[in-house]
């Protein structure tokens, strides 16, 4: 199983590294949108708070 993880980290790391070099700010703006949407699903009632 570890060696499965350490596979799909060592892709995900290529590909990010490879997005990073092609567009860095449309990476970090696709990649902060992700977060947020994330958090906002995970954990939704800290959102509605604001």
């Amino acid at each position: 199983m570890q060696r499965r993880l350490a596979a799909i980290l060592a892709a995900d790391v290529v590909g990010y590294s490879r997005l990073m070099g092609a567009d860095e700010i449309g990476t970090l703006n696709s990649l902060n949108h992700t977060a947020a949407n994330w958090s906002t699903a995970a954990f939704p009632s800290t959102t509605a708070a604001s």
